[in-house]
C-alpha cells in the first residue's frame, strides 16, 4: 500500500505530494496518557510548498492557512460545521487512520522575497497540528470508532 497524509475536511491537502505543499519530516508526537484518547498532541512538520509563480506561491499559503482555520473554527463556531482531520495510513499498514484536528498554524517561514532572484518560488517552514492523541478507524463525525 503507498503511504499517505493528507489534511481533510472541505478541501483536500495531500501533504506527500511533490507539487504544491509537501511534508519533508514528521515523527508522529506520543500522548502522555495513551488511554485519553481525546487528549490533544501538538505534531511538528517541517514543509515546503512550491508555486508556479510568487503569485501562485503567495496564492497557496493564504488557502492553506484559511483551512488550517477551519479546525478551530469547528471547536468555537456553532457554524463550522464539518471537521478538519487528518488522515495517514503507512507504507505497511492495512487501513486508514483518522486524528480529529483542533489547530493548525504555518511557522518559521522562509521570506519569500528570498527565492524570487532564483525563480525557485518556493518557501519552506514549520506546519504545528493539534490534534486528538487517539488515532480512529473512521472519518471523524461519521462514527464512534
Amino acid at each position: 500500500m503507498a503511504e499517505s497524509l493528507k489534511i481533510k475536511g472541505g478541501t483536500t491537502v495531500d501533504l506527500l505530494l511533490t507539487a504544491g505543499i509537501s511534508i519533508k519530516g514528521w515523527t508522529p508526537a506520543t500522548p502522555e496518557n495513551e488511554d485519553n484518547l481525546h487528549e490533544v498532541v501538538r505534531e511538528n512538520m517541517s514543509f515546503r510548498i512550491k508555486g508556479t509563480s510568487q503569485n501562485n506561491l503567495a496564492s497557496q499559503l493564504i488557502i492553506f492557512k484559511k483551512e488550517l482555520r477551519k479546525a478551530r473554527q469547528f471547536h468555537t463556531t456553532t457554524w463550522q460545521t464539518t471537521p478538519l482531520y487528518i488522515e495517514a495510513q503507512g507504507s505497511t499498514e492495512s487501513n486508514t487512520r483518522y486524528a480529529l484536528l483542533h489547530r493548525g498554524r504555518v511557522s518559521n517561514l522562509t521570506t519569500i522575497h528570498e527565492t524570487v532572484p532564483k525563480k525557485a518560488f518556493t518557501q519552506s517552514g514549520t506546519l504545528e497540528l493539534w490534534r486528538e492523541a487517539g488515532w480512529r478507524g473512521a472519518v471523524p463525525g461519521t462514527s464512534q470508532l
